[in-house]
């Protein structure tokens, strides 16, 4: 909450060094958040859809075996 205030505010966000952020600004960084937190529940619940012949695991990221 903190940091929103500051960077939403023009004169604090200066002081700290940085610009305040728009209306642009923060549609990007709400909806890239949105995205960091939904995508892996989606991922998760894909693979397990394809099943465990579909899907193989390596080093923690998800691969598909096309046939």
């Amino acid at each position: 909450m903190m940091l929103g205030v500051i960077v939403t505010v023009p004169g604090l966000s200066h002081f700290f060094g940085s610009r305040s952020l728009g209306p642009a600004g923060w549609t990007i960084a709400l909806t890239s958040a949105a995205e960091s937190a939904v995508l892996p529940t989606v991922a998760t619940d894909v693979t397990r859809r394809l099943g465990p012949g579909n899907v193989a695991l390596r080093k923690g990221r998800v691969h598909l075996q096309v046939m």
